[in-house]
C-alpha cells in the first residue's frame, strides 16, 4: 500500500500508475510503476532508510517504504526502485515462492519487531 500511495502523491494532476504481477523463476514479482516526478538521484540512496522522507512537513513520516523494504527482507526476498527525476519512479518487489522460514533481521534497527520470526 505505501508503494501505492507513493505514487498516487508523486503525480500532480492526471497521471498513470501500472501494476504488473508475473512470476519470474521462482519468484512472485510485483512492478508498481507511475509517471509522477520521480525521486532525485541524490535521495535514491536513502530512500529505504527509516524516517527518510522527500516529502514535506505533516505529509510523510517516511516509515512506508522502509517498512515495506524490510518486510521483503524478511521474506527472503528484495525491493528495488528505479527512478528518474520527471520522468516517474518503479518499484520492484519479489518475493520467493516456495517460501523459507522468514529470515531473522539484525536487531539494531528500531524495527526490531519486524525481525522476530
Amino acid at each position: 500500500m505505501s508503494i501505492l500511495v507513493n505514487a498516487i502523491q508523486a503525480i500532480e494532476g492526471e497521471g498513470r500508475i501500472d501494476v504488473v504481477c508475473s512470476r519470474e523463476g521462482d519468484s512472485v514479482v510485483v512492478r508498481v510503476r507511475d509517471d509522477g516526478r520521480g525521486i532525485r538521484e541524490d535521495a535514491l540512496s536513502r530512500i529505504f532508510d527509516p524516517g527518510y522522507t522527500t516529502k514535506g512537513v505533516g505529509v510523510g513520516t517516511g516509515l512506508g517504504l522502509s517498512i515495506a523494504y524490510r518486510i521483503a527482507l524478511h521474506h527472503g526476498g528484495a525491493l528495488r526502485v528505479k527512478s528518474e527525476a520527471g520522468k516517474g519512479s518503479e518499484f520492484t518487489l519479489s518475493i520467493p515462492i516456495g517460501l523459507p522460514p522468514p529470515r531473522t533481521l539484525s536487531t539494531t534497527s528500531a524495527y526490531t519487531a519486524l525481525s522476530s520470526p
